[in-house]
């Protein structure tokens, strides 16, 4: 049950984080911005991006220890709850917290910026694997599944890639920073979530060809 419910929790991760970053990427130029990069940094940039917009609605855990938080008493064995959501959304963690900017995760040079993931998971502030003893197993799979989606679609080894058209599903407006999808916040989450209203329409075409 264990190993099946860390491949159902890697499944939801990996296809909708790429899913939801796709989406960002097509309805922006940055789509075009990817295909003309020589390096992974801002589609490494993307996905983090990703995982920060789209993260889990609650995460639960059990006191270990009695203490007390902001003039709280916490007693051993007690249940507490916290939305990685809110976090992720606090301006004073991420200015411009509304906005997809996979920039945020860049160096002034351009390039990812891993002191900022460092000190993302070390706060708590963006943890999409987790960390510590709860840090995800299948992260570098995941990670790995990811690269070669993109891969695919951005064009790599001599590939020219796919165009992408969402044919069908959009409604403008709708969604973060108007992407035109409304994720199911309020449905259940256990991971990455999905499209509020149903499945999009997409239609993906080899570049170069009728």
């Amino acid at each position: 049950m264990h190993i099946l419910t860390v491949l159902s929790g890697g499944h939801t991760n990996q296809t909708n984080t790429f899913s939801w970053s796709l989406l960002h990427a097509v309805r922006t130029p940055l789509l075009e911005t990817l295909r003309n990069q020589k390096s992974s940094d801002l589609l490494e940039a993307t996905l983090r991006e990703t995982g920060r917009v789209y993260t889990n609605l609650m995460m639960l855990r059990r006191v270990t220890i009695t203490q007390e938080i902001c003039g709280h008493v916490i007693p051993k064995g007690s249940f507490i709850a916290a939305s990685p959501l809110v976090t992720a959304r606090d301006p004073a963690l991420f200015p411009d917290p509304d906005k997809f900017l996979p920039e945020r995760w860049c160096t002034p040079a351009r390039t990812f910026d891993d002191y900022a993931i460092k000190t993302a998971q070390r706060m708590g502030t963006s943890n999409q694997f987790g960390k510590g003893q709860h840090a995800c197993p299948g992260e570098k799979l995941v990670k790995m599944l990811l690269s070669i989606y993109w891969g695919i679609i951005l064009g790599e080894d001599g590939v020219a890639g796919y165009d992408v058209e969402i044919v069908d599903g959009l409604v403008d407006g709708r969604g973060f920073d108007g992407v035109g999808v409304e994720a199911a916040w309020v449905e259940e989450n256990l991971g990455t979530p999905f499209e509020k209203d149903g499945p999009l329409l997409v239609r993906f075409k080899e570049r170069g060809k009728v």
